[in-house]
């Protein structure tokens, strides 16, 4: 359960408004090694959330994924490359312009620095996919669109057996 409110996207405080959000999910995920150097991963995953006064983002959302990791060297400090594809199909109770299938795709090479650094570099693309609807309703849903191009480099650093630092851009 979380409360929300619009003060950071509102200047006037008689346009701020709150709302409390309740969120319930719950995934399951089969991972299966293909010989020394492969692994892929199936996932799916379910969440509902329902929001108090803003009704028209309540939703569900459905979402099945896969990911696959390459280490064509085995060793502590060979890089590792995965390639994820996600599709997350949203249906929302009252707002269909939200409705779409999100598209979350990327690549990357990644590289342990000693026993507790790990760097990644990578490439992602986002789309909210407008499966099923009209070309009048994709264009007049267009501001939903989330269509884009992302580059994307991550570290994250071990402090401690269950602390990391993470960062990325």
């Amino acid at each position: 359960v979380a409360v929300e409110d619009n003060v950071s996207r509102s200047f006037n405080p008689a346009d701020q408004f709150r709302d409390t959000a309740t969120s319930l999910g719950a995934g399951l995920g089969y991972s299966q090694n293909v010989g020394e150097h492969l692994r892929y991963v199936l996932s799916g995953y379910l969440t509902l959330r329902r929001q108090d006064e803003f009704r028209g983002l309540n939703h569900i959302a459905a979402a099945l994924g896969t990911e696959i990791t390459w280490q064509p060297n085995s060793g502590l400090e060979h890089p590792w490359y995965v390639s994820t594809v996600d599709l997350t199909h949203l249906n929302y109770s009252g707002s269909r312009a939200r409705e779409g299938t999100l598209l979350n795709a990327a690549v990357s090479v990644n590289r342990r620095f000693g026993m507790r650094t790990t760097a990644r570099l990578g490439y992602r693309y986002l789309d909210l996919l407008f499966l099923g609807k009209s070309a009048i309703e994709k264009q007049e849903d267009a501001a939903f669109d989330v269509a884009r191009h992302e580059l994307f480099v991550s570290a994250d650093y071990q402090l401690a057996e269950h602390i990391h630092l993470v960062g990325g851009y």
